[in-house]
């Protein structure tokens, strides 16, 4: 069974912040990043408590 996580628009932003912070730090270029988000498989990596984006 798969669940639909349902989120404020404000936790939608801090994750995409997230995923382009992580993308950025592994020195893919934003044509990359771009193509990259429309994959499926391309997920962000779990926040751990604490860390700082």
């Amino acid at each position: 069974m798969q669940r639909t996580l349902r989120l404020s628009d404000d936790e939608t932003r801090k994750r995409c912040r997230l995923a382009l912070a992580q993308a950025l730090a592994q020195g893919l270029s934003e044509a990359e990043i771009r193509a990259s988000a429309k994959e499926a498989e391309w997920a962000l990596e779990p926040l751990q408590e604490g860390a700082k984006p």
